[in-house]
């Protein structure tokens, strides 16, 4: 080897200790977390092992003792290289762009890894300072360097080389010396553009991170606010309002359509009526006016009666009129409100108001709920529309319209100005009206009766009335009707045109008057009578439509004292219940749809105003005739009252159970309640606020039982146990007999055993009857106390929600009471649970000691305030163990997820079996989670809750602690199993076979449990994250972790003492035989129906399904016969 071969190849090692060590270097900084661009590892790695390949080359020819020492150190070398160069594949493919769960195997290898690069680059160390000893002493020193350079053929050599020896004869002899050259042309370049890629990825990567957590926190924060302002009632108004489809506004709408359609020729209009037409045009013209070019104000006026907030429905739901605001301002922006005098306080409120107009405003404008949450930063903390004061409201609402950098033009408007009822009446409102059209490009059109105290405000402003408008509609209104209705005799032609001046001329302009008169006209001409007849009973009418009703009211049935008495009845009831005062049920369930009804049908009247009928159908025993029976209660009770129903748009009869009865306009409303003539015609009715509301409850009974039958639907047991309570306490206000709300209680319990009546939580077997009552309504469950055996009462105590109850009840003095009766506070018993597929999948097991304890847990890991303190905790766990020698079982808890951002958070098995059901993906997206099953003695459930009271607690029951410390023995808690990404490949569940590991995360778990009120802080998630770094990382471990198959998880629960979750087959049930327990009719809850499913589905194979059923239910049926 000559000189030259032997410098050759110490340059080449020098340049792969260079590259391996920066290669290395590279690598530890991944493993520590620091951002490293791809491209920079690979080019590092790439010029490594160039120069390993050049190494092996070189060392082809070796003669001296020198040059063997110098090829083996190469080769040691080049091995380091290759071996590093492998651990920088399994980097790259890591950190792939988008493979999260990559990533955290990446971040999880350092943990081991990192000892292995620090020992390579110590190695690569040694190598260096021997290289550098054996190139100065043994191979080439200074001065055989500059005769070197003198040689002829040195020009001859590649760069890299000649820099090499020049840098040993300038007297360099460190090894970032003796490259420098070489760097600069070749490392440096990579080494700089390393960098500028760096700093490049980094600030893109970290202007990503910024803008995603940016985008969900702000989407968060958009969500929040909407919702802060958003109220059931939002558009109930507008929605009830009749249909402009079905109004008599036909020209009114033609006009309009004729604004934005000027280039039609007069034959695509009407032919008939035009004149009619062009003074509607006339009228009408003012408003377009305004809609085109004006500003501020505009008035729609017209009398009780006359379709104003039809009107305005329409107004802002006709294409014609945002074409017209543009040419205003183009893209104006309509949103609208209407009042409701007889609504809820948001229908006719200035909070209800301004949540309406600002939820329109914001919605679909993201900038500009940026802007209000970076102007009001006081909005974050609003979750609902009672959370805002009526002053912020206001403040953000002005300042959403005059925020011209997001704003866009609008057009407000507002209807029944005349049935705003805010404390402030209506000077307030007409003040907040100006208020809103302050800011520009805002314009604000207002609809109200021609009331004096606004035409004080408005009569300025412009505007139209709307009796101008509607008179030739009306005009065909009443021809179509005497077409429809007169069926026995017709008038002339001629008497029917004086019939329809003179309806309209005492009409002047009110739509309603003209309809409820044609009540009137219609039945004198089927009573036979002549066209002077059919005049004079019209002229007779009272002008005002308060009169009218008065004249209607003496006219129907004469006026008999039997009639004002029920319709008396049927008025109270019906305005009793639109101001919450009486019940009716709210819904129910129908194959998964729910069967509404939000208002009161004639069928509720007819069942709450007949005794008679009521004492036929609660004991259940009739069989009723849907077609002719239920039919002629409700004919007979809507011929009697001055009320419309509305049919639901279904072909199926029966749904005409569900028609909804209202009074006929609002003014019918205010007559009966403002005026003394409707005040005298209420008196009539005899029945006491009490007693109406007995009778509703019972008539509410008796719809169910039919509703429930014809539909095969359940109601809610909730809402029906809520107006019981309201009933006991009206009652005790009264100074009632307690035996009428102890009917009602015994009525309401056969329908939920029979199964008219249900609950949304589905379970089997069903939550006993008392223990909805207790968690409803406790003050019903006093009157039944006493009755209860010791079975019910363990039943109770093991099945109750504790959280439920309210701040006054005491735990402890309901533990005490049911342990007094018999209650076994350790009595374990199974229930069939649903996690999908419509039949029950799971049994879990409990008793009354562990659902206590174990909820205490659950609660604390929620975000809301519950009333299962650790106070109250202790306190029912003291009186339940108090009599009770042993208490410790083992038992599954509910999974935990550990987030890679969230911490940790409860996830209940039903949510854990919806992820499983819905996919991962869809419910992480690129985020990724871990669960963990932890499973427990009762021991330490009560140990946890004895550490969470707070010194104060903990002084006050000092002996209660003491007494239930010496109970506990060996308290452990312990992590059984865990699920891993199924999407990753160490993804799917693990047995813990070895608990080292793992007994730290459960300490974190448990230090970290949060209080009722507050969420986890950021700094808590740091051990989280390494926990989990680490328990991935011992996947791979059989030793630590063995994988199994998802129902292997509940493997261990097979001994029955065993508390929590575990398989179906495992619960002990005979489907077949439940079914056959149940009630002999056809109706069928949720929980019958699931029941009957999981039958169905196991019933059919003896030896995969669970339980000790097999065969159908019809084959047990038979051998039962």
């Amino acid at each position: 080897m000559s000189g030259f071969e032997a410098l050759g190849l110490a340059c080449c090692v020098f340049q792969t200790i260079s590259f391996t060590r920066e290669t290395a270097s590279v690598c530890k900084a991944i493993y520590q977390g620091q951002k490293t661009p791809d491209s920079m590892l690979e080019e590092n790695a790439t010029a490594m092992i160039q120069a390993a390949d050049e190494v092996k080359a070189s060392c082809s020819v070796i003669s001296t003792p020198e040059e063997k020492c110098l090829a083996n150190i190469a080769g040691k070398c080049a091995e380091a290289a290759k071996n590093l160069e492998g651990e920088v594949q399994k980097i790259t493919k890591l950190h792939k762009k988008g493979d999260f769960p990559a990533a955290m195997r990446a971040r999880a290898r350092s943990l081991w890894k990192k000892r292995e690069i620090e020992e390579l680059d110590d190695t690569l160390q040694r190598y260096r300072g021997t290289m550098q000893t054996l190139l100065i002493n043994q191979i080439c020193n200074q001065s055989k360097a500059l005769e070197l350079r003198q040689r002829q053929d040195f020009v001859k050599l590649d760069q890299k080389l000649q820099s090499f020896i020049a840098n040993i004869a300038a007297g360099r002899t460190k090894m970032e010396d003796l490259l420098r050259t070489e760097g600069n042309l070749t490392r440096e370049h990579v080494t700089a553009e390393g960098t500028r890629v760096v700093k490049s990825v980094e600030a893109h990567v970290t202007k990503e991170t910024q803008e995603r957590e940016l985008k969900a926190a702000t989407e968060n924060q958009r969500e929040r606010l909407l919702g802060s302002l958003r109220f059931q009632e939002m558009n109930q108004r507008r929605n009830e309002t009749t249909d402009p489809e079905k109004a008599t506004f036909e020209r009114i709408f033609r006009a309009n359509e004729s604004t934005t359609n000027v280039g039609e020729t007069t034959e695509s209009r009407h032919d008939t009526d035009e004149d009619d037409t062009d003074k509607i045009d006339v009228v009408w013209q003012r408003f377009v006016d305004w809609l085109r070019s004006g500003e501020g104000l505009f008035w729609v006026q017209g009398k009780p009666g006359s379709g104003k907030s039809t009107l305005v429905r329409y107004i802002i739901n006709d294409k014609a009129t945002q074409t017209l605001l543009d040419q205003w301002h183009s893209g104006t922006r309509i949103i609208s409100h209407f009042f409701w005098k007889i609504g809820t306080p948001m229908q006719n409120n200035k909070k209800g108001l301004f949540c309406s107009l600002l939820y329109q405003l914001l919605q679909d404008n993201k900038e500009l709920i940026s802007f209000l949450i970076r102007t009001f930063p006081f909005t974050e903390s609003k979750n609902y529309p009672h959370d805002w004061s009526d002053g912020d409201l206001e403040r953000v609402l002005l300042t959403a319209l005059e925020a011209k950098e997001v704003a866009q033009p609008v057009c407000i408007f507002i209807d029944g100005l005349d049935e705003y009822n805010g404390d402030d009446g209506d000077h307030g409102l007409m003040d907040r009206v100006q208020r809103l059209i302050k800011p520009d490009k805002v314009k604000l059109c207002v609809a109200s009766r021609p009331e004096p105290r606004l035409l004080n405000r408005l009569n300025e402003v412009p505007y139209l009335k709307l009796q101008d408008l509607t008179e030739p509609d009306m005009r065909d209104h009443i021809q179509t009707t005497f077409n429809k209705s007169v069926r026995n005799r017709k008038p002339s032609v001629k008497e029917l045109n004086v019939l329809a001046d003179r309806l309209l001329w005492k009409a002047e302009g009110v739509f309603l008057w003209v309809c409820l008169a044609l009540r009137t006209v219609v039945r004198g001409i089927e009573n036979g009578d002549s066209g002077d007849e059919l005049a004079a009973r019209v002229m007779q009418l009272p002008n005002a439509l308060e009169d009218l009703y008065a004249d209607m009211w003496k006219r129907l049935n004469q006026d008999q004292p039997l009639y004002r008495e029920s319709a008396a009845t049927y008025f109270q009831l019906i305005i009793g219940i639109g101001r919450g005062e009486y019940f009716i049920p709210n819904f129910g369930r129908r194959d998964g749809m729910i069967v509404s009804s939000r208002f009161i049908t004639s069928l509720h009247i007819a069942c709450a105003t007949q005794p008679t009928l009521q004492e036929t159908m609660l004991p259940m025993n009739m069989d009723m005739n849907f077609e002719g029976q239920i039919r002629e209660l409700c004919r007979k009770t809507e011929s009697e009252i001055l009320l419309e129903d509305e049919l639901p748009d279904e072909e199926n009869p029966t749904w005409k159970l569900l028609n909804s009865v209202k009074f006929i306009h609002r003014t019918a409303h205010d007559f009966l309640v403002d005026t003394e003539q409707g005040k005298q015609i209420l008196s009539h009715a005899k029945l006491s606020r009490s007693e109406m509301y007995f009778q509703t409850m019972k008539g509410a009974l008796c719809w169910i039982q039919l509703v429930s039958d014809a539909f095969e639907t359940s109601y809610d047991i909730d809402g029906q146990l809520r107006a019981l309570g309201k009933f006991f306490k009206l009652q005790d206000e009264y100074k009632g007999p307690s035996c009428r709300a102890m009917e009602l209680l015994s009525v309401t319990q056969s329908f939920y055993e029979k199964g008219l009546l249900d609950h949304w939580k589905i379970q089997w077997p069903r939550t006993p009857f008392l223990m909805h009552v207790l968690e409803t309504e406790p003050t019903l469950f006093a009157l039944v106390e006493e009755s209860i055996n010791a079975t019910l009462a363990t039943d109770i105590l093991r099945g109750v929600t504790w959280s439920s109850l309210s701040e006054t009840d005491e735990p402890r003095e309901l533990a005490a009471n049911l342990v007094s009766v018999g209650a076994d506070p350790v009595a374990v018993s199974p229930h069939a649970v649903s996690y999908g597929h419509g039949r029950f999948t799971d049994i879990c097991r409990r008793n009354a000691i562990w659902n206590l304890l174990d909820e205490f847990l659950v609660r604390q890991w929620s975000r809301r305030r519950y009333s299962v303190t650790a106070r109250r905790a202790t306190e029912a766990a003291a009186a339940m163990l108090e009599k009770c020698p042993g208490f410790d079982n083992w038992g599954l808890l509910e999974p935990l997820m550990l987030g890679v951002d969230s911490g940790v958070q409860l996830y209940s098995t039903r949510e854990l079996a919806e992820i499983k059901n819905v996919g991962w993906e869809c419910h992480f997206g690129s985020g990724t989670a871990v669960f963990l099953v932890l499973e427990a003695n009762t021991s330490f459930l009560l140990k946890h809750v004895l550490d969470s009271l707070s010194t104060p607690d903990r002084t006050e029951l000092k002996s209660v602690v003491q007494q239930l410390e010496a109970r506990i023995t060996n308290p452990v808690a312990r992590v059984c199993s865990v699920l891993f990404d199924p999407r990753s490949r160490q993804g799917g569940w693990f047995r813990v076979v070895d608990q080292g590991p793992f007994q730290s995360i459960t300490a974190l778990i448990f230090s970290y449990a949060p209080q009722p009120d507050k969420s986890l802080e950021a700094d808590s998630r740091l051990p989280f994250l390494e926990w989990y770094e680490t328990a991935l990382s011992l996947t791979e471990d059989a030793n630590v972790l063995e994988s199994i198959n998802e129902e292997d998880v509940f493997a261990a629960q097979a001994d029955e003492t065993r508390l929590g979750r575990c398989k179906l087959e495992q619960g002990g049930f005979d489907w077949i035989r439940e079914v056959q327990k149940l009630p002999k009719s056809g109706r069928s809850p949720p929980a019958f129906r699931t029941l009957r499913a999981t039958a169905e589905f196991y019933g059919s194979d003896s030896e995969s399904g669970p339980g000790s059923g097999s065969g159908s239910a019809e084959e047990h049926d038979a051998e039962a016969c």
